[in-house]
């Protein structure tokens, strides 16, 4: 179980660290973060945006809820 919430917690941080990275691209006010998007493409940066939202998404659900094959423990 421990596991899964560490796995959870790695995912939410890296969809976190995708989705900052691209936000500080859209707004820097240097040249390099717009001219990275357009190298990028911007459907594909919308692709990264909504793939970055769903992995947060996951990482929480994974670290925040028990996996079902694990029972309660019972006193």
């Amino acid at each position: 179980m421990l596991l899964y919430r560490l796995l959870g917690l790695a995912l939410a941080g890296g969809g976190a660290a995708l989705l900052l990275f691209l936000s500080y691209a859209l707004y820097t006010r240097s040249d390099a973060g717009p001219s990275f998007l357009v190298h990028f493409g911007m459907p594909a940066a919308l692709l990264a945006t909504l793939i970055g939202a769903f992995v947060v998404g996951l990482g929480v659900w994974l670290a925040g809820f028990a996996h079902p094959t694990h029972t309660r423990r019972r006193p």
